[in-house]
């Protein structure tokens, strides 16, 4: 349970997988009894993040972004405009991306998911479970490396077969 909230946190923020080093870091600080909130608040505030993935943009150009991983996008109607709303109101009451993500997740992985974002959930859940594959063997210190095991996957990519190839 542990590792895929913690694999969570890489679709979350940075739209990657983590990569097994990472994610053996990430466990381990884990068990050594860092919460997933104190882990995503220090994921949220390295280079990798700050600069690689959310560098150079505006606030609103940071949301979009943010919500880009999850595929919400513009065009994506009511979830679009409801996850908008949420996360700058969340970082309006000074939470950070971190945060958010863990909220977010929770939401997503949780029961009682809206039917506007159904698509949503099932995405994470397709990341996930691509990030898990990936990360039980691979790893890498790129950030666009590690977005890239994410790049292909799909709300529809719903076998095994198509989630560990």
């Amino acid at each position: 349970m542990a590792t895929n909230t913690i694999l969570g946190l890489g679709v979350g923020l940075f739209n990657a997988a983590l990569g097994k080093n990472y994610l053996s870091d990430l466990a381990n600080a884990e068990n050594g009894g860092m919460s997933l909130l104190q882990i995503a608040d220090v994921l949220d505030g390295i280079p990798q993040f700050t600069i690689d993935v959310m560098g150079g943009k505006t606030t609103e150009q940071q949301v979009d972004q943010f919500l880009s991983h999850y595929g919400l996008t513009s065009a994506s109607g009511a979830a679009y405009t409801a996850a908008k709303g949420f996360v700058e109101g969340q970082l309006s009451a000074g939470k950070g991306f971190g945060a958010i993500t863990v909220a977010a997740n929770d939401y997503l992985l949780g029961s009682g998911v809206a039917a506007d974002f159904q698509p949503t959930a099932t995405l994470l859940k397709n990341k996930i479970a691509v990030a898990t594959t990936f990360s039980k063997t691979y790893s890498s210190e790129s950030v666009a490396t590690l977005q890239g095991v994410l790049a292909g996957v799909t709300v529809d990519m719903d076998t095994a077969e198509e989630i560990d190839a």
